[in-house]
């Protein structure tokens, strides 16, 4: 006879939600929360292809159901490498090679931009022919939305922005003026530590102390690590990302939005990031804010 907990945990694997009260002891005051997996795959439950539907009564069996939005646009899928040039030739070498390999897997309809960093951040014009062009920033200076998306569109000077910390920098910035509210992917190549700018971890001089984990554990994106971009541990991770489903689409979440509804009872804090506020009023909305709140949808 399966027991109550056992229950709890074959739900929990199924739909990918874990609930709080199910997790902590029954004397203990924990606040009232839910984990979300937005990508869980279930393999008995085919998407349905109509518009999602609320449910009707408090217990519903149906609750976890894939949609179909079928008047949705589609967008092309933005890919935006950014790599670190300080690294030794061979691993440059086979770093190249691993991106070629996912250039291969893109469908043609995808774009595709090129970051270059050292001491400078260089934004690549990939559509030249014949001729390298790209727009240069400073590694110790960063910029905002809107100054970059002047320097871009009105002058070709060399101008601003950072090593490790600029070059991310300069990437959500184009992201944001090229292709405002859609959903891309950032991929980072370091081969090293950042020395200047933001988001530095440690200088030239060896009596400044390097950063440690604790300075990362609240980051909340996916990262591999390794030796060597030569090693096999890399290129097959890497690969695996670009991993496809059985229709062919890519296992990713481009521009995603979270929604909650819930009954007039109840209402939530916020959301636990990584997440972006829609600034979206509901009636469902706590005063008390936790995480990133004040909204009732969130970008993903």
């Amino acid at each position: 006879m399966t027991t109550y907990l056992e229950f709890i945990q074959q739900n929990e694997e199924r739909d990918g939600v874990r609930f709080s009260w199910n997790s902590a002891g029954s004397y203990e005051n924990v606040l009232v929360a839910a984990l979300f997996i937005p990508l869980k795959e279930r393999p008995d439950l085919p998407p349905i292809q109509y518009e999602p539907v609320l449910c009707s009564r408090m217990m519903c069996h149906f609750s976890s159901i894939e949609y179909v939005v079928l008047c949705s646009p589609q967008m092309p899928l933005i890919f935006l490498y950014v790599v670190d040039t300080c690294i030794e030739d061979e691993d440059l070498q086979a770093l190249r090679e691993s991106m070629q390999m996912s250039l291969s897997l893109l469908p043609p309809t995808a774009l595709v931009g090129f970051i270059s960093f050292g001491r400078m951040v260089q934004v690549h014009e990939l559509g030249c022919e014949g001729i390298s062009e790209s727009y240069v920033f400073r590694g110790t200076k960063d910029l905002s939305a809107k100054q970059l998306q002047e320097m871009l569109a009105l002058s070709k000077v060399p101008v601003t922005q950072t090593t490790h910390g600029v070059a991310v920098s300069i990437a959500v910035r184009l992201l944001e003026c090229t292709f405002p509210n859609t959903g891309a992917q950032i991929m980072m190549f370091i081969g090293g530590p950042a020395t200047q700018g933001p988001g530095m971890v440690v200088g030239d001089e060896l009596k400044t102390p390097i950063r440690s984990w604790h300075g990362f554990e609240k980051d909340n994106a996916s990262m591999v690590m390794g030796d060597s971009f030569n090693i096999s541990l890399f290129k097959q991770t890497f690969q695996r990302v670009f991993t496809k489903d059985i229709h062919r689409l890519f296992k990713m979440c481009f521009g995603g939005t979270l929604e909650i509804k819930t009954s007039r009872e109840i209402k939530f804090s916020g959301a636990i990031r990584p997440c972006v506020s829609l600034s979206s009023k509901g009636p469902c909305m706590s005063e008390k804010e936790i995480g990133t709140g004040g909204t009732c949808q969130w970008k993903t």
